[in-house]
C-alpha cells in the first residue's frame, strides 16, 4: 500500500473590516491548513477551530504533526475510516480539514472532480448568505454595500432587542433581500427567543433564528420539544 505525506500549518485569515456576533468581535481567523502528497497528487483541506466548542488550531497542529504520512486511500470508505481514526485532540475542525484533504487527493488520483466523487448533482450548488456583524452604523452601510450581489443576508442578532430592532430596520429600508436571523446564543431561553423570533417577522424577517439560546437552555425549557427527547 502506498502512503501519503502529510503536513500542516496555521493560516491567519484577516477580515476586510472587524465582524462581532453576541460573544465576541474579531478582526481574523486561525485556520488549519492540511496538505497531503503522493503518486503524483497533492490534496489540501481546510479547517477552521472554533473556541465555543474547546478547539484550537494549536491543538489541531500538535495531533497532524505526529502523522507524518498516511495510507492512501482507495475509496470514501478509506477516507472516512482514516478521519474517524484521528485523534479527538485534534478537533471536528482538523477532521474536517484531513477529510477535505484526502478527498481531494481521491479525485484528483482517479482525475474525477471533487463533486463526481462525492456523487453530487451537476447544476449551481446551494444559495449562500452574506453574514452581517454586530456593528455600528457606519459599519452597517459599508457591510450592506459589499453585500449587494448576494441574494440574501444573515444577520448577527444580541441580546440588546433595541438595537437589534434598529439594525433590522435600517438594513429592510435598504433592501427587500430575504433576512436571515443568528443570534449566536444570546437569547438566555426559550420564551425570550420565541418573543424576539415573533418580533422579527414584524421586521420582515425570517420566521426562525439560527443558535437563539445555549443548548442547555433550551433543553430544560418546560414544554421543549428537545428536553421530552432527552428524558
Amino acid at each position: 500500500m502506498s502512503h501519503l505525506e502529510l503536513s500542516a500549518e496555521l493560516c491567519v485569515l484577516r477580515y476586510a473590516r472587524p465582524f462581532g456576533i453576541a460573544r465576541w468581535t474579531h478582526d481574523h481567523t486561525c485556520d488549519v491548513l492540511v496538505r497531503v502528497r503522493g503518486d503524483g497528487h497533492e490534496g489540501w483541506g481546510e479547517g477552521a477551530p472554533n473556541a465555543r466548542y474547546d478547539e484550537c488550531a494549536a491543538a489541531a497542529l500538535e495531533v497532524f504533526h505526529r502523522l507524518p504520512t498516511l495510507d492512501a486511500p482507495h475509496s470514501l470508505e478509506d477516507v472516512t475510516a482514516q478521519v474517524s481514526a484521528l485523534d479527538p485532540a485534534a478537533g471536528q475542525a482538523a477532521r474536517a480539514a484531513l477529510d477535505g484533504a484526502l478527498c481531494d487527493w481521491l479525485a484528483k488520483r482517479h482525475n474525477s472532480s471533487l463533486a463526481k466523487l462525492l456523487s453530487l448533482p451537476a447544476g449551481p450548488g446551494p444559495v449562500s448568505s452574506y453574514s452581517i456583524g454586530l456593528s455600528s452604523p457606519e459599519e452597517l452601510h459599508a457591510a450592506l454595500a459589499a453585500a449587494q450581489r448576494y441574494p440574501l443576508y444573515k444577520v448577527k442578532l444580541s441580546a440588546d432587542a433595541t438595537a437589534d430592532t434598529t439594525t433590522l430596520a435600517e438594513i429592510r429600508a435598504r433592501t427587500n433581500k430575504p433576512l436571515r436571523a443568528d443570534a449566536n446564543e444570546a437569547w438566555p431561553d426559550r420564551e425570550q427567543a420565541l418573543t424576539r423570533i415573533e418580533a422579527l417577522t414584524n421586521l420582515g424577517a425570517s420566521s426562525s433564528a439560527s443558535s437563539p439560546s445555549p443548548l442547555v437552555a433550551l433543553m430544560t425549557s418546560p414544554g421543549s420539544a428537545l428536553a421530552h427527547r432527552c428524558r
